[in-house]
């Protein structure tokens, strides 16, 4: 019997939560990479970060082709004065 090498495509993957934040200097490139690489994938792909993102953050995230599949989250772990700010925008 033979292994299904294709039963990643069908589940949901969370991209670089293993060694901190995907969105961290260290690991933003290496996250923006593996999100384009995602883009047919078949099935919910997400970031999940604490991060605050800088303007240049947000200029290499802008740029990302978006899909009806991808999902960035916001973790919280307190709601302080700073993240109620952030949240209204």
């Amino acid at each position: 019997m033979g292994y299904n090498t294709e039963w990643y495509k069908d589940i949901p993957v969370s991209i670089n939560n293993a060694f901190g934040d995907p969105f961290t200097e260290v690991q933003i490139d290496d996250t923006i990479a593996k999100i384009n690489s995602l883009k047919n994938h078949n099935a919910p792909y997400s970031v999940i970060t604490k991060a605050v993102l800088t303007d240049e953050h947000y200029s290499k995230l802008k740029n990302i082709e978006k899909t009806d599949r991808m999902v960035v989250m916001y973790s919280l772990t307190g709601l302080t004065k700073e993240d109620i700010h952030l949240m209204k925008g």
